[in-house]
């Protein structure tokens, strides 16, 4: 049982070496985690299947955590398989004296131990455990080996190095996330935000599906159903035009004096006159009844919002 808490807790040593060991290694680590959560949440994913949503968004956190992971894990094998000579873990720790060294010796055993190693893994650990010793251990008795990381983990700017990692991951799964992208993808767009192509479809019972593309007019913010009378029922698919956004939220408002018809995210949905659908795969479908008090021209008002559903992208009329 020892030596399993003994391994665990040299784990989370490399664990921490690897989120704290520079700002080159923080660097690219937080690259690899914000490149995870552009293709598994943001963009290719979400583009391609469009039911990558809901808890599938958080799907980047395994890889997240799984390269420092696999790292940690191979760095304690590396250190079990090859002990330095004159390294901290020479010492066999099932001697019951635990043997405690001051502070110095033992900066001075792991800067000879990682000048003894040429792996740059165990030699860059060895350093760094170094480091923090003499940048925290001014003034700290003699200890045992096994309470060497306390002298820098009892320190607060230790602490608040180590906290950028759950930071970032806290920030990208928070909706605070999406606002930069946007700003970001608004900028590199190369075509403006709207609505580029609608189509509206229905199965019939005997003819089968049923398609016809809308009809832009004036300034594109006006689209017209080609054979309204072809589609007293059915539903309406929307592209818009600067995909991939995975936090855009289509909504469809029914319009006119007499309203013409009831709009529901889903067919199994109870339908009314407002509904709100996310944007997925580059497509987001509104299904539609025409009501027996309204005309065939039907008035239905679209709009992109953002994900907090209320910054307007975009609107676009349906007739």
């Amino acid at each position: 049982m020892n030596s399993v808490v003994e391994l665990f807790a040299r784990f989370l040593l490399f664990f921490e070496y690897f989120l704290t060991a520079g700002f080159r290694m923080a660097c690219a680590l937080g690259c690899y985690v914000v490149l995870l959560w552009l293709f598994l949440t943001e963009y290719y994913l979400a583009a391609r299947f469009p039911w990558w949503q809901g808890w599938w968004e958080y799907a980047f956190l395994v890889p997240a955590f799984g390269l420092p992971a696999v790292l940690s894990a191979y760095g304690v094998c590396r250190l079990e398989r090859i002990r330095p000579p004159m390294s901290p873990m020479a010492f066999d720790e099932r001697d019951p004296a635990k043997m405690a060294v001051p502070v110095a010796a033992w900066v001075s055993m792991l800067r000879e131990a990682a000048r003894n190693r040429r792996g740059l893994l165990l030699g860059s650990f060895l350093r760094w455990q170094a480091r923090l010793l003499v940048r925290y251990g001014a003034g700290v008795g003699p200890l045992p080996r096994p309470q060497l990381p306390r002298v820098w983990r009892r320190t607060f700017r230790h602490a608040l190095a180590l906290a950028w990692f759950p930071t970032l991951l806290v920030y990208l799964c928070s909706p605070f996330s999406s606002p930069p992208m946007e700003t970001l993808a608004a900028i590199l767009a190369d075509r403006p935000a709207g609505v580029e192509r609608m189509k509206v479809g229905r199965v019939d019972a005997k003819i089968g599906l049923i398609e016809e593309d809308l009809l832009a007019k004036g300034d594109e913010n006006e689209w017209y159903i080609q054979s309204p009378a072809k589609f007293p029922l059915g539903w309406l698919t929307t592209f818009p035009a600067d995909f991939p956004r995975v936090y855009r939220r289509l909504q469809a408002l029914s319009l006119g004096e007499v309203s013409g018809c009831v709009v529901a995210p889903d067919p199994r949905v109870e339908p009314g006159l407002v509904t709100l659908k996310p944007v997925r795969a580059g497509t987001a479908t509104i299904d539609f009844w025409r009501s027996a008090e309204g005309s065939l021209d039907l008035q239905m008002e679209l709009t992109l919002f953002r994900r907090d559903s209320v910054t307007v992208v975009a609107k676009a009329f349906v007739h």
